[in-house]
This record gives C-alpha cells, structure tokens and sequence, in this order.
C-alpha cells in the first residue's frame, strides 16, 4: 500500500482592488492597503539601501534578480513568503516554488545559479528594502541559461530539501530568498518575474507541496521490537503491520524500568530461542543482570540469567543470545572493556566468565555497538579510544575463541567516526563526519574492502541502532529524537538511496530488533 500523501498548494489567489483605478497611477508614496491574499513578494537594490519595490508603480508588478556586476553593486534579491505557511510540520515529498517569466532576459547560453535561501526572520514587503532584508542561509542552487527563458513561461524551482531542512531543525518558515551568481563580475545579467500584484492571477507565484505521512506503512516492512528511553525510564514495545499492510499496530511489552538514581542505562532485545524473547537493562550498581520475558506466556515473566561480579565490570553495555548462552559487552571503571559469556542452559543463573579484554596505557576504551552474525557463529563490534580517537571493528569467533581486527580508522574518511553496526552478507556500519550526520557504509566479511552507501534523508541526525531485514533488501535504523515527528524507525535499500520511515512518531528511541519469526 502506498504511504498517505497530503497535497497543498500554498498559493491562495485573491485580488484586491484598490481605490485608485490602476494602483500604477497613484501619486501617494504612502504603502498601499495590506493585501488580503497570502502571498508577500517583492525585491531588493543594492544600489538603492532604502529603495521599496512595493512603493514604486514602476515595480511592484515585477520581480528582479540581477547579479552584481561592473564597479557599481547592482545585486537585485527576490523575496518570497506565503503567509499561511509558517512552520513545516511533517516531511516533504516534494515542493516547488513556481514563478512566471516577465519579459524576456538578455539571452546567454552560460550557465548561471540561481541561489536559493532560507529567510531567517520576518518581513514586510511594504517595508522590504536592501538595508533591513531579513538573514538569510543560502541551501541550494538551480542553474539555468537565460536564453531558455520566455515570456509569461513557467519557471520552477525545487525547494524539497530546503523545506525538509526546516522541518528536521523545527525552524520557523519566512518565504524564500533568490540571488543570481554569473560566475564572474563581467557579465551582467538579470531575470524578471510576475509578482503577486500582477492583474493576471495565473502569474502569481505559488508553492506546490506534497507532503508525506510517516504514519502509514511502506511495502514489506517487518515486525520490530523497540525500546525507548523517557525521563530515565525504559519501555519497550513491539509493533507491526497487519496482513493487508494498512493498520499499525504497536503493543507495550514493558514499562517504567529504571535507570536508578539517574545512572546511564541501556536495553539490547534478543530473540533465541523462538518464542522466548531477552531483553537487557543495564544498571551502575551492584545489580546489573540480563532478564528475560517470555512473549508467549506473558509480558511479567522475567528471571536473572546471569550475575556478572561489581568490580570486575563496572557498566554492562550490550547483550547478544544464541544457542549458546549469553554474550555480554562491558566495560570497567579502569579503563578496559570485556565480552562475557553466561551458559545459561541450565536454567540457573550464573556468574558469566570474561572471554576477552582490552585495555590500552594512558587510555579510556569503549565499546560503541556490538552484533551478533546470523547463526551466531561470530560476534562483531565497534571498539574505540577516547583520548586518541582510534577505533577498530572487531570480530570474535566462538569457534576458535579469538579475537581479531577487521578494519580500523585508516580504512574510513579520516572524520567519519561510527556510532552503530550490523552485520548479514556483509558488515554495515553508521555514523557522523565533521560535515554529515548519518553516513553509511558497506565493508566485507574478508576485511578486503570498504564502500561508502549513499542514503538520502532527513531522518538521520541522530542514529542509534543498526539493522539488516531478514531478507537483506533494506537497512533499517533507529533515529533518536525527542520530537517525535523526526524520530522512528527507517528503511533504505541496502544499496543506498532515498530513504522511507518504517515506523514513524517513535520519540526517544533506542534499540530495536527484527525478529527471525513473526511477532503477533
């Protein structure tokens, strides 16, 4: 089924007429009455600091942008708002501001930029000049030839990226801002528009928005279960989709764990075996246990697997299960961290045995994420070095009960710092640079090769959790935010691509798990 989409064209066209019979033949400089449509335009001179487009009958049915050019500033910038339009609520499919050509530009086959900005505070157009236009933050180019250009031909600019980039920061919406840049100071260029006080209201400009609803469902998404973190307590819930793929369904498994006495915490869920499902609170005291609860008797089942001694790990991190118990990632207050290992097929609670340590001299090691490889054969991790910034990808073989690095910072962009992992045919990995949030990258189970995956979206500032479907067609991630409207769950081809949301309206979200069986 597709996702609900909501359609809105932001142009509400509604003439005005005011008392002389042309509005070109009054004399009074005095502005004109408010106009009662949404749409506020007008354009700035940089040669004229206090020049009001809005003021003069030369110019108010015109929008110019010129670039600046020869040894005078000639710089005209168009200004743009829909005053119905002052905060985007939800993710943006697609938007486009439409304008109409007025006239036809001198003719060039260069390529020039039209630069495309976010205006940062409010305005007026009857008061809008070169000396008190709003901030502005340019976000994105359109290049076009002018000698492409006609009159009373429409013009389109895609805005979707720049109304998504508002959304995510939850900024407050001022219209738009147009400059034009030839690439050099020689040539003098311009481009006119229609502005909403033409007579013709086809030339008014409009924007076109299609939104997306996160709160539907995509094709094929699987059954999850996720934990979330609130005022330092954790729930953890499981939710689906039915068997027609149109009703959301999301159950509260648990609630009100605490991270005592505001302590960090964390909870890993882990399937094995069928129905039984484990889930993990990590608490810095002197009772830090895995539990389990049993999905098909109940949500209150839960029993101590494991007791890991205080002293010997201080802060437990991650917990992964399979046929053979167990396996825990920690760390201790000394600076090392340890995997450990719990035999739990007994039934009885144990102490768990250290299967592995690393400290380094002088220095605090982590451990980011740690994941277990289908069949749990094999476990992998992100190992990293506070003080020095180092970081290793690991991988521990329960066969062989070794240890060894598969890849380390030189294999990556020398910013890119990773934040989760998983792993099916291959390793997947998350994480930020100096300049992005949410990078994403493939790297082969031979420790041979390492390739960036291009993903686009608005839904990755923030990403805390890692996985791969049971089929390997998607990636999914969590991204953590305490506005739901950015956080959830989301999807991407495991090739890269634009991203879809899974689950959406998910606020402080952690983990998550993608059963091997069906939940519900």
């Amino acid at each position: 089924m597709n996702r609900l989409l909501l359609i809105l064209t932001s142009a509400l066209l509604i003439s005005f007429c005011f008392s002389c019979v042309d509005e070109h033949d009054c004399d009074d400089p005095t502005p004109p009455p408010a106009k009662e449509n949404e749409i506020e335009d007008g354009f700035t001179f940089a040669q004229e600091l206090d020049f009001i487009s809005q003021l003069d009958p030369g110019t108010i049915e015109v929008l110019t942008i010129t670039n600046n050019s020869g040894p005078t500033d000639n710089q005209k910038e168009i200004h743009i708002k829909f005053n119905t339009l002052t905060k985007i609520e939800q993710e943006v499919k697609s938007a486009k501001l439409k304008l109409v050509v007025k006239g036809t530009p001198d003719p060039s086959n260069k390529p020039y930029s039209l630069l495309i900005s976010t205006l940062l505070d409010d305005w007026d157009e009857n008061t809008l000049s070169y000396s008190n236009r709003p901030a502005s933050e340019q976000k994105t180019i359109k290049l076009f030839a002018t000698d492409s250009l006609k009159d009373q031909e429409l013009f389109e600019i895609d805005v979707t990226s720049l109304l998504n980039d508002q959304f995510v920061n939850a900024q407050a919406h001022y219209g738009f801002g147009l400059s034009l840049d030839t690439g050099n100071d020689t040539d003098n260029a311009h481009v006119s528009f229609y502005s909403s006080d033409s007579e013709n209201e086809d030339y008014w400009p409009a924007l076109e928005i299609e939104y997306q609803d996160g709160s539907g469902p995509v094709t094929g998404v699987p059954e999850v279960y996720y934990s979330v973190l609130d005022n330092s307590l954790f729930s953890l819930y499981k939710a689906g989709y039915n068997s027609n793929s149109s009703d959301l369904q999301v159950e509260l498994i648990r609630n009100g764990l605490s991270a005592q006495n505001g302590n960090s915490a964390d909870i890993d869920v882990n399937f094995y075996p069928n129905p039984i499902l484990y889930f993990f609170k990590a608490l810095n005291n002197n009772n830090q246990y895995a539990f389990q609860v049993n999905s098909t008797t109940g949500i209150n089942d839960e029993a101590t697997v494991a007791y890991v001694p205080h002293g010997q790990v201080d802060d437990l991190l991650f917990l992964e299960s399979n046929a053979n118990g167990h396996y825990i990632a920690g760390r201790s207050n000394t600076g090392a961290v340890h995997l450990l290992h719990s035999d739990n097929t007994t039934g009885n609670p144990e102490d768990a045995t250290v299967i592995y340590q690393k400290s380094v001299s002088g220095d605090v090691v982590n451990i980011i994420d740690f994941e277990s490889l289908e069949g749990g054969d094999a476990f992998y991790w992100i190992e990293s070095e506070q003080k020095s910034g180092k970081y290793r990808i690991m991988r521990y073989s329960i066969a062989s009960a070794k240890a060894e690095v598969m890849f380390d910072e030189s294999d990556f962009d020398s910013n890119f710092v990773p934040k989760a992992i998983t792993v099916s045919n291959s390793i997947y990995l998350v994480g930020d640079t100096n300049s992005e949030k949410g990078v994403f990258y493939l790297a082969s189970l031979n420790n041979s090769t390492v390739s960036e995956i291009d993903v686009n979206s608005n839904y990755k500032n923030n990403v805390t959790d890692l996985r791969v479907n049971q089929t390997g067609t998607h990636l999914y991630w969590m991204n953590s935010s305490a506005n739901e409207a950015v956080g959830g769950i989301m999807r991407v081809k495991i090739t890269g691509g634009a991203s879809e949301i899974a689950y959406g309206k998910i606020a402080n979200g952690l983990s998550f798990e993608i059963p091997p069986y069906a939940v519900w």
